[in-house]
This record gives structure tokens, sequence and C-alpha cells, in this order.
């Protein structure tokens, strides 16, 4: 039967003896009832969760997955993932805010790459960390011409050229 002002929860846990010599665990169970802070007077308020960083944290992820990737992955030739690309990669993502859609892949030659496209505002953005801690940006809006800029990747300069594409 279920009791709206009470929880009942269970758990076990387990000490560990003091010699090496005895291995087993001594399990104890633990069964408790608690008054449940609910009050049934009041309706259930429902919670909006927002998720500010959920591209950058998938694209985290999908890095962290190229990672593994071998030389020819793909059959054509394509080399493994640079880690140190990759780790450049995430670091950065880590310390900005990105307001669009981030996307991660890899280049030919394994090198990190984060893309950026808005087909609303008409806007495509490509990053593409080199081993040496470089980053090779590129930048295009409908209707304008392209631009290009290649420098440290933490730099004021590049955090200065990527402003433009919303990313803070």
């Amino acid at each position: 039967m279920y009791y709206p002002d009470r929880v009942a929860s269970y758990s076990s846990w387990a000490i560990p003896y003091e010699s090496e010599a005895l291995q087993p665990l001594i399990t104890k169970s633990v069964d408790q009832d608690a008054p449940a802070r609910v009050d049934p007077a009041k309706p259930t308020e429902t919670a909006v969760v927002v998720h500010l960083r959920k591209h950058q944290e998938h694209a985290k992820a999908r890095f962290r997955m190229l990672r593994r990737l071998k030389d020819n992955h793909d059959g054509e030739g394509a080399r493994a993932a640079q880690p140190r690309s990759v780790d450049a990669a995430i670091a950065f993502i880590d310390r900005h805010f990105f307001t669009l859609p981030v996307l991660a892949t890899l280049d030919d030659d394994g090198l990190a790459v984060i893309e950026v496209h808005s087909g609303e505002r008409g806007i495509f953005a490509d990053m593409t960390f080199k081993i040496d801690g470089s980053v090779e940006c590129y930048f295009r809006k409908a209707g304008e011409l392209s631009q290009m800029f290649e420098g440290p990747a933490f730099s004021p300069e590049t955090k200065a050229f990527i402003s433009q594409f919303d990313v803070r």
C-alpha cells in the first residue's frame, strides 16, 4: 500500500574486515520509514530545466569518441585523431559559451574541428585546432566575403575574431 505522507527507503552497506587475510564482507541492511516532505494540499510544481550548454556537452562527448578512431577509419586514408588537437578543442569548448549549436568533427589529418552553423542567420564557421596550439578559423556570412584567421587558440585576437559568430 502507498502512503503519500511516508517515504520508505532501503539501503545496504558493507564494512570490509581490517585484516587482508579475511576478504569476506559484513553486509548490514537498513530499512527506514521517514516522513515525506510532500504537502498534499499544495499542487506539485513542474520544474523547467534549460540546458544552456547542451550542444557544447554533446560536442565534447563526440570529440572523446572521435579520439579513439584509428588511421584509415573512413576507408579513404584519413589519419587517426590527434590527441593534442582534440584536447585543445575540448578545453576551448569548456572556456567559451557558444550561442549557436556546436558540431565536432575531424579533418583528414586527424585534427579536431569545431563547426558552427546557422541557416537562419546565414552563418557558417569552423575552427581547426593545430597540434602546435594554434587555431585556424574560417567565417562566412551569407552575402559577405569569407574571413580567415590563424593564431594561438586562447589569445585575445582569436576571441575577438570568433565573437562575430556569437562565442563569448
